[in-house]
């Protein structure tokens, strides 16, 4: 059962976390305007321009909305030496975000994403971005960077929006040494690369990508149900979060994680203690071996419903919270953000993916990209106590 009590303890307590976000870093811009008639050279609107403004998108979306709920924020990832890479460094700074683990290319150009918005409608999107994979050496001195930092942060968030971060191998011994640390590790999929996913705290895909990197189209209960089963095997993830828009997210555990997925950060590091020496050695063998393999190519409120279905996969579903919806823009990373962020301040999973689905009814109750504060979730919750403690009873 959750305790609303403990719920708003964890809140208090999210100036405690310590995040590292590893992703694909881009700049969001964004012109609005009116349009009052159609442009005699095409047939298309005229925009009358009222103002412009520039917002941390992607990676950098996420450790902005990280740092909005007042935990300290490292941020991985690859920019240009350009002007948007600049304007990327001055909104890490004003945010007081570490993003020493950042690397600046020569032959990169910083992605950047531009929405025309007139009377709250999105006219057009133009991205300026050239996406691939970078040279061996990018990835090389980015695993090296976040080595560099792992005493400093308790979880990692992984946003992959398919630019070329994420590859297999920096993923593989990525996750292999973030692992072999005891570190949480969320990821935000692209579909696209389900196929080397492995080995990770929680998953967190919309409907659409759990469709996709199932292969089983989601119409109903049971199709969500048979999908769910298949991404938690072949990823192999302690927990799966999928988002379902207006129908709310619903939470899958692993069979032998049922009982993990109710503890906190702090309770699993004391059970791993538990494990000695046996699970350390193995702990290691894993590591050298990655160690060997990185060689050959680094070197250049609503019900809280429970049930048990018929493979005994414990499932949580959370209703929807907004009551209107402006935009669902960036409801993902809020997504994430909170989740982690509640998980290293002491939730367990289902008490972090509650708190999660308070800060998404947040974000897109609101127009554009919205990052929400520890203090609206701290408020919304408050207001929530009535039903929640009904709940309990």
């Amino acid at each position: 059962m959750l305790n609303n009590d403990k719920l708003l303890g964890i809140i208090k307590k999210f100036n405690k976390a310590r995040i590292l976000v590893v992703g694909d870093i881009m700049i969001d811009h964004y012109v609005y305007g009116t349009v009052s008639r159609i442009s005699p050279e095409a047939p298309v609107p005229v925009v009358n321009v009222k103002y412009e403004k520039l917002l941390p998108g992607g990676a950098a979306n996420v450790m902005h909305n990280v740092s909005k709920l007042g935990a300290k924020v490292f941020i991985a990832g690859v920019i240009g030496k350009d002007y948007n890479g600049d304007i990327f460094k001055q909104m890490a700074d004003k945010q007081f975000v570490d993003a020493s683990a950042v690397i600046e290319s020569d032959d990169f150009e910083t992605i950047i994403k531009t929405r025309v918005i007139a009377h709250n409608q999105q006219i057009v999107r133009f991205d300026k971005e050239n996406t691939g994979y970078f040279k061996k050496k990018i990835y090389f001195k980015l695993l090296e960077n976040i080595k560099y930092l792992i005493d400093k942060f308790d979880a990692v968030i992984i946003s992959d929006y398919g630019k070329g971060v994420i590859e297999r191998k920096f993923f593989n011994e990525l996750t292999d040494f973030l692992r072999f640390k005891n570190k949480f590790i969320a990821l935000d999929p692209k579909v696209e690369n389900f196929k080397f996913y492995k080995n990770i705290s929680i998953l967190t895909p919309n409907i659409n990508e759990a469709s996709g990197g199932s292969g089983i189209a989601i119409k109903d209960e049971k199709t969500l149900l048979k999908a769910s089963q298949k991404i938690l095997k072949k990823v192999n993830s302690d927990n799966l979060l999928i988002t379902r828009g207006e129908l709310g997210m619903s939470l899958f555990y692993k069979d032998d994680d049922k009982e993990k997925g109710k503890m906190g950060l702090k309770e699993k590091e004391k059970e791993k203690e538990k494990l000695g020496t046996v699970g350390e050695e193995k702990g290691k063998k894993k590591w050298e071996d990655g160690e060997k393999e990185k060689e050959k190519w680094s070197g250049a409120e609503e019900d809280d419903i429970y049930a048990n279905n018929e493979n005994n996969k414990e499932q949580l579903h959370l209703n929807a919270r907004a009551k209107n919806v402006f935009d669902v823009t960036g409801a993902g990373d809020t997504v994430i953000s909170a989740l982690t962020v509640a998980i290293c301040a002491g939730a367990s999973v289902y008490e972090a993916c509650y708190i999660a689905n308070i800060a998404a009814g947040i974000a897109v109750s609101q127009l554009g990209t919205y990052a929400v504060c520890a203090d609206e979730l701290f408020k919304e919750l408050s207001i929530a106590s009535c039903e929640l403690n009904s709940l309990n009873k």
